[in-house]
């Protein structure tokens, strides 16, 4: 970035170990694991599950290491024991002004993952699952958590923004996929994600003209157009997305949720199950769009690319940069692996993002890559090449795109163009024969290719390649040279000796019947002087099936959406006829009146009872049903509130609900406005809430955005149907804990006794079951798992002196610079901590105050020769350390 500069500590360099050292290391010291690189274990995940039955604003306590433990606020938590989200604050001793600390843990197909992060203090922890149910927490930079501090430009064009709010132009660029990118320029109120803990952000419109929405969607359906992804402006397209395969990129001058930031993000949260949506803050022509992609990416899982040096976001250099540094100074911006001169990131972008995590991977081959099913050039009698009929997209490094053509020989002109905008492809071209081998070629400096040569008589193939430009140093390689691409240009038509007539043109093609997600065509047969084989049928410019017969069904497609077709024919000699009339049609829209009920949750949840919670909608008749998760039928209730409080429940018993309500259907004659409301600006107005609005009906969704139901004046709502159920939720009533819970489990005793993974011991009225051989900590610490509280019967207690027990430990193992000793006080005031080298002797001595307890120190060693030593302390048994 270039506001600050947040940079771990250098290591200081060291000579190369000699061989002998090798060895001895290997021989003295295999086995040892770094302290530092181990995570912490917290416990089992049941201290999750446990959160979930507990109040919302309750508290839990979380160590972090031996001597580190942080209090959090549980503000946010959604789901059930199988997947569920949690989102908090952690709790400072000190206030600050800057943002709060973020607590998050989530589960989801049972992985279990969470953060927490200290904005202020550049701190970061990672929460992930172990071994055997354990939950575990380790320190980590939190650039592998969050984009921080992305690079803030001032905005200087002349379109900067303005606070006001209009329709967005429709816009999509790979319609029907299931996974989504969704550019939100309009505004939006997000409640309930990580960004600020929770808490309400109103993101104002970020004020763009439609031309600037269409160039910052531009530059980032280029980016993504390698991936079976849809970049689009379209909210419902969004909505209609799962969970796990979608994102939202807001665009606004609102920035809560990083005030000093360019755009922010979380790494990995496309793929959460969460709608936890990223920002983009940069609002300029160019950076709007190259923010947007570096967020994305982030997103799914991409980190900064920047110099070893330091710098956080490399600008690249030449005409290239990487999208994930600093890319909107440059023309040419690309996903990286870190091919640059001293770059500090070798991931592998491209991989990443088609990566099994995120789930989309890339778009299927639209052209051959070899002569072998090569696309035969679309033109006219006279040899004329189109580029809206001749285009592709080039998807990794490795596909090559190759078209047929056949000429009586002559001269033979081609263009080959990237995208006209923004593009990422610099296109290599060549012309090869019949026999595969090359004719011509064209490669200058520049994206661009031409080719113009005589040809004879005979076929031929274009082959499209993406390239690179130059070396590493000043120009880029072949690797993210991927995207659209498109043919031009002019030939002397002909034949190779065979069959060279094309069919004639399917006539009358037609809009038989459409959905919501198809449409139906039908169009006249073509006639050959052979025969017929087939038609292609197009969707834009997109080969989407072959069929024998006249008529065809294109499925997959999106509500409410608009769609043009053609279709051409061909014969067994590969000869194809002119594309037929083009035709529109669209789609059936989607049902917006009888949506499933969204956000169920069950909170309150006792022995006996819960409540179960959703988000409003404008009907005033839910039906809730419920059942335990080992019965066939559910139980059935009827509300007009959005809540619901469940009693006479088992306790320890699972529980699944399901919403639905009644949803208004059908028409009659009278007006929709009648006794709404107008808008007013300045009312609070809630979900479900109708106003008028220049002469339409308009209703507050629970996204707090408005949909228009109609034009006054038409029919009302009169009948009625059942919406489709809610999600299906699941919770679990607490135990019954009246009884002996503890009856017969001894008090836990401190060192030299040792606990073996199963035992079970109380300690101050809770009982404990140890999680490993060879446990000694008290049960406060991760390494045991709390099982209940001993309330409702009598419970042993033992008195001991906790500061009895000692333990050394060191880390992290090997160290450089500096290494950490840890050590449990007892009545001395003080101690000498000392490194000894394997001859014995003392080669740095420290001494320390001790307290009762859990002490810490820290050794300077950055000037201690390369080697293996051994830290002492007292009579406590020495550890053995590498210093590098």
């Amino acid at each position: 970035m270039k506001n600050f500069h947040f940079k771990k500590g250098e290591v200081t360099p060291r000579a190369f170990k000699t061989l002998h050292l090798f060895i001895l290391f290997v021989i003295c010291y295999v086995g040892i694991v770094s302290a530092q690189d181990t995570p912490y274990v917290l416990g089992k995940e049941s201290i999750f599950q446990e959160v979930l039955n507990q109040q919302k604003n309750s508290t839990l306590t979380l160590k972090t290491s031996d001597t580190e433990t942080l209090s959090v606020k549980i503000n946010i938590k959604e789901g059930d024991n199988t997947n569920y989200s949690i989102i908090g604050s952690v709790l400072l001793q000190e206030k600050s002004n800057g943002l709060e600390p973020l607590f998050s843990v989530r589960k989801f197909n049972g992985l279990l993952e969470g953060e927490i992060i200290m904005y202020e203090q550049k701190k970061a922890y990672k929460i992930s699952s172990g071994d055997q149910g354990n939950v575990l927490i380790a320190e980590a930079d939190i650039n592998e958590l969050l984009c921080v501090e992305f690079e803030s430009e001032e905005v200087t064009d002349s379109s900067a923004p303005v606070n006001t709010k209009a329709a967005v132009p429709s816009l999509e660029s790979l319609p029907g996929a299931t996974a989504v990118i969704y550019l939100d320029f309009d505004g939006e109120v997000v409640s309930g994600t990580r960004w600020l803990n929770g808490r309400t952000i109103n993101a104002r419109p970020a004020g763009f003209s439609d031309q600037k929405i269409l160039t910052t969607w531009r530059i980032m359906a280029e980016d993504f157009s390698a991936f079976n992804i849809n970049v689009t402006t379209r909210r419902d397209v969004f909505d209609r997305a799962p969970k796990n395969r979608r994102m939202m990129c807001i665009f606004t001058t609102t920035k809560d949720a990083a005030p000093s930031a360019g755009g922010v993000a979380y790494l990995n949260s496309f793929s959460w199950n969460t709608d936890d949506p990223c920002w983009v803050f940069n609002l300029g022509n160019r950076s709007a769009g190259e923010t947007g992609s570096h967020e994305i990416g982030h997103t799914l899982g991409l980190s900064h690319d920047g110099i070893r040096s330091g710098t956080t976001y490399y600008s690249g250099h030449g005409q290239w940069s990487p999208i994930m540094g600093w890319s909107a100074s440059k023309p040419i911006g690309h996903w990286s692996k870190g091919e640059y001169n001293n770059a500090n990131q070798k991931e592998d972008d491209l991989a990443i993002i088609a990566g099994s995590r995120n789930g989309f991977g890339y778009k299927q081959d639209d052209h051959s890559n070899s002569t072998n099913g090569a696309t035969a050039i679309v033109a006219d009698a006279g040899g004329n090449v189109k580029k809206e009929d001749n285009n592709g997209i080039i998807t990794t490094r490795q596909d090559k795109d190759l078209f047929s053509f056949t000429t009586s020989g002559g001269n033979a002109s081609f263009n080959f163009d990237p995208d006209p905008y923004y593009p990422n492809l610099n296109i290599k071209a060549r012309i090869l024969n019949a026999q595969g081998q090359e004719v011509a070629s064209s490669d200058p400096s520049g994206l661009k290719a031409s080719i113009s040569t005589n040809l004879a008589k005979g076929t031929y193939y274009i082959e499209i390649d993406g390239v690179g430009e130059g070396n590493l140093s000043s120009g880029y390689s072949d690797y993210s040279s991927i995207g659209y691409f498109s043919i031009s240009g002019k030939y002397i038509a002909g034949s190779d000796g065979g069959d060279t007539t094309a069919p004639s043109t399917p006539g009358n093609l037609t809009v038989s019947a459409t959905t919501q997600s198809s449409v139906s065509l039908s169009w006249t047969a073509s006639t050959d002087n052979v025969g017929v084989t087939g038609y292609d049928v197009y969707q834009g410019n997109t080969m989407v099936s072959s069929v024998s017969g006249t008529s065809t069904t294109v499925n997959g497609l999106t509500p409410s959406t608009t769609y043009s077709f053609k279709v051409k024919a061909k014969d067994a000699a590969g000869n194809t006829s002119a594309f037929s009339n083009t035709v529109s049609a669209t789609t059936q829209g989607g049902d917006t009146t009888c949506d499933a009920v969204t956000g169920v949750k069950a909170t309150n949840i006792t022995k006996t009872a819960a409540t179960i919670n959703w988000n409003a909608v404008s009907t005033p008749t839910y039906t809730l049903e419920y059942k335990k998760s080992t019965d066939a039928t559910y139980t059935s209730t009827k509300t007009t509130e959005a809540s619901k409080v469940l009693t006479e429940l088992s306790p320890k018993t699972t529980y699944q609900v399901r919403v639905k309500y009644t949803c208004p259907n059908g028409n009659n004659d009278g007006n929709i406005c009648e006794g709404v409301p107008p808008y007013r600006r300045g009312t609070g107005y809630r979900p479900g809430d109708k106003v008028t609005y220049e002469g339409s009906l308009y209703q507050l969704n629970n996204n707090y955005r408005w949909d228009k139901l109609g034009a006054c004046g038409s029919g009302s709502t009169a009948n009625s149907t059942d919406a489709p159920y809610s999600t299906v939720i699941s919770f679990t009533t607490l135990e019954d804990t009246t009884g002996g819970l503890c009856d017969g489990i001894a008090a836990w005793r401190p060192y030299p006794k040792v606990y073996r993974r199963g035992e079970k011991a109380v300690y101050n009225g809770i009982l404990y079951e140890a999680q490993y051989n060879g446990t000694y900590w008290n049960p406060t610490y991760g390494f045991w798992t709390r099982l209940g509280s001993c309330s409702g019967g009598a419970f042993a207690t033992e008195s001991f002196d906790e500061t009895t027990v000692e333990k050394l430990s060191v880390f992290p193992n090997p160290a450089t610079d500096r290494v950490s000793v840890s050590f449990m006080g007892g009545s001395q005031q003080t101690s000498h901590i000392q490194l000894i080298n394997l001859v014995g002797k003392v080669i740095l001595q420290k001494e320390v105050k001790v307290t009762p307890g859990r002490n810490l120190i820290h050794l300077d060693i950055s000037e201690i020769e390369s080697g293996v030593y051994f830290i002492k302390n007292g009579t406590l048994s020495p550890k053995k350390i590498v210093i590098n």
